[in-house]
């Protein structure tokens, strides 16, 4: 059942830092559009920069998800295993009570 949750859990954690790559990219790639006048320049590389944010919001959005689901399913996974201990605490109590009844 964890065979997934290590997967996850490395989405979770590196989801960000790809979306933050995308966006110094992005920024990177913003400088050479610069003309020349100041203004142009400037204009120019705010047009870019506004588009080299969304691999970080995007990145940021896929960690936000992977990081629920992984806590989520790590919860649900140490509620089984608590049920899991209680069954096999009572399997010879019910099995010594079926065996008594059947004997019979």
């Amino acid at each position: 059942m964890a065979r997934g949750l290590c997967g996850l859990a490395t989405v979770a954690s590196t989801g960000p830092f790809a979306g933050m790559i995308g966006t110094v990219w992005g920024i990177y790639g913003s400088f050479p559009a610069c003309g020349a006048d100041q203004w142009t320049c400037m204009a120019a590389i705010a047009e870019l920069l506004s588009e080299s944010i969304m691999p970080a919001a995007l990145g940021l959005a896929v960690a936000i998800a992977a990081s629920w689901g992984y806590k989520h399913l790590s919860a649900r996974m140490a509620e089984f295993d608590i049920e899991m201990r209680g069954a096999v605490r009572g399997l010879p109590g019910y099995l010594s009570r079926y065996a008594r009844l059947h004997s019979r």
